[in-house]
């Protein structure tokens, strides 16, 4: 039941209301007829609302598809300027590049740039060479020949622009196999060996070796065809190999045995390949007598090297277990050896041979200290270098047998770098005094990653019979711990004082002093202006030290360790 048959129960029925009900129905009809107006008026609002809002949508469309129209006709304009404006901005590029400087740069200009452009890409190239062969694609003349007629022309007309020849077999293997007379391999080696002309050609070959030729057969053919194709043009010789056992179908003295005109070669053979393993051939490059270098990684040529004119011998296996009497046999047939960056494990030997060696042309030797303590036994009794001036070592070692090796072996040094580790929360001094006595000779000292005590600076700063390394003119630094900065301080002083120079005095004045990323900060500011004053005063000058220097410590000023005096 709805409100109204509550309040009047007569809506559905003919009963005369009662005189309360006429009442209560006059009141609600006039509450309705209230309500009712109000309703009207509001809706009469909302219509005229409705018309105002109608008028503007309207106007809008209107306005809307004006815009559109206006929006339609502009993208039309664009587009037909747009199809105006390129053939314009096409001519007018060719006539500016027609005008361009470089079209008249002289073909000996261009000539000398693209020269330069391409023997950097191959250094860069070669410096990027690892025991992986990471080694990138030198077609520096093929992308120089697509810029234009005239630069291909000048590329084709030089031959030395030609004269790196690199490639990844494996690129070429599977279409060489499916048809061996017409391939891109062949192509690619036709048009290098014909516009290389009569010049000496540099070739560097990767991959050799890998799973697309685990055996190395497609390699030697392919090789081979290199071979034929340069002639006796090759200068230069890089072989990566992905696999041991391609080594001797590809190196055999049968393909390599006769190439007169080597001069570098380089035997790389995957870090992936265990030790031990990769020697190179008997009779391998048997011909190529005028070898001047040879690099070898993680491989080793057992034969004995009968090569005058080879000057630098580079090995890299630091796996690898070799005796300093076989090294030695290796090149003791090579008079002319001048450097050697060698780093290989020693290897014992029971019966010690009582061969003699004289190295008497090497001039550098880069190695480890844990070799020249194993070995230097030996070494000091059947080696002597006496032209050695340049000595690098690094690593882990004893210094007593470096100092015996310097005395025995190489009693003429006059660089010597030593990069000693030691071990974590070790703060032991080397007696580097012992290198000193030594290395009389001894002109430039760079020292690595040491605790260097007082006892080295005053064995520098002695006087009279006890001097050390009186020629010493350059003394480096590099992220040391100095114990006793006092000490340092009073070697620069004595070292520095009135009346040395750099030529005939005795000792020599100290030129260079560099002190870098010193571990301890105990150079603080302080003591770096004292030397700093004393490396540059004038010969005839006083000492601007102040009484009392030997207690500066109690006064020092505190500066960050990775301050450092650097001093020229």
């Amino acid at each position: 039941m709805n409100i109204q048959e509550s309040i009047n129960p007569n809506l559905k029925s003919n009963r005369v209301p009662s005189s309360d009900e006429v009442v209560a129905l006059r009141s609600l009809i006039r509450a309705e007829t209230v309500a009712l107006e109000s309703v009207k008026t509001s809706l009469a609002q909302a219509e005229g609302e409705t018309i105002t809002a109608s008028k503007r949508v309207e106007e809008a469309r209107l306005t809307l598809e004006a815009a559109l129209s206006a929006l339609s006709a502009a993208q039309e304009t664009a587009a037909t300027l747009s199809k105006l404006l390129e053939p314009i901005e096409l001519s007018i590029r060719q006539k500016k590049g027609i005008l361009h400087p470089l079209r008249r740069f002289p073909p000996e200009l261009l000539l000398e740039i693209f020269q330069y452009r391409i023997d950097q890409d191959e250094w860069d190239r070669d410096l990027e060479a690892d025991l992986d062969g990471e080694w990138g694609i030198c077609d520096g003349p093929l992308v120089l020949s697509a810029v234009s007629t005239r630069w291909r022309n000048l590329v084709q007309s030089k031959d030395t622009l030609w004269r790196h020849f690199n490639v990844s077999l494996h690129n070429f293997i599977p279409k060489f196999v499916k048809s061996p007379t017409s391939n891109p391999f062949i192509d690619r080696l036709s048009h290098w060996a014909t516009l290389s002309g009569e010049s000496n050609v540099d070739i560097s070959i990767r991959k050799i070796g890998d799973k697309s030729d685990p055996d190395g057969l497609k390699a030697a053919v392919m090789f081979r065809r290199i071979l034929i194709s340069f002639g006796g043009r090759i200068r230069r010789m890089q072989m990566l190999f992905a696999g041991s056992d391609a080594l001797i179908p590809v190196l055999g003295p049968g393909i390599t045995g006769d190439i007169p005109s080597l001069r570098h070669l380089s035997v790389h053979m995957s870090e992936a390949v265990s030790p031990g393993i990769a020697i190179i051939p008997t009779g391998a490059f048997r011909e190529s007598q005028h070898l001047q270098t040879i690099q070898l990684r993680n491989s080793w040529w057992s034969q004995r090297l009968q090569l005058q004119e080879l000057t630098t011998f580079d090995v890299y296996n630091p796996y690898w277990h070799i005796s300093p009497q076989g090294f030695l046999k290796t090149i003791a047939g090579c008079s002319n050896l001048r450097h050697m960056p060698i780093e290989f494990d020693h290897k014992p030997v029971v019966v010690q041979s009582r061969d003699f060696f004289q190295l008497e042309n090497l001039e550098s030797l880069h190695t480890t200290c844990e070799w020249i303590t194993l070995a230097g036994p030996i070494l000091d009794q059947c080696m002597i270098a006496p032209k050695l001036t340049n000595l690098e070592l690094y690593g882990r070692g004893e210094v007593s047998a470096i100092a015996e090796f310097i005395h025995s072996v190489a009693p003429n040094i006059r660089q010597l770098r030593l990069g000693l580790q030691q071990d974590q929360g070790d703060d032991t001094a080397f007696d580097l005094v012992s290198i000193l006595r030594s290395a009389k000779k001894l002109v430039e000292f760079a020292i690595d990653n040491v605790l260097v005590d007082a006892a080295f600076f005053q064995a520098l700063g002695e006087e009279g019979s006890n001097m050390s390394c009186p020629l010493l003119t350059s003394l480096i630094f590099k992220d040391v711990t100095i114990t006793d900065p006092s000490a340092l301080l009073q070697m620069v002083q004595s070292r520095t004082r009135p009346g040395l120079n750099g030529e005939t005095s005795i000792p020599r004045r100290l030129m260079v002093l560099g002190i870098q990323g010193e571990k301890q900060g105990e150079i603080n500011a302080w003591y770096a202006q004292q030397i700093d004053e004393l490396m540059n005063r004038e010969d005839d000058g006083q000492s601007p030290m102040t009484e009392g220097c030997s207690n500066a410590t109690n006064v020092a000023t505190e500066i960050e360790p990775d301050q450092a005096v650097s001093v020229e």
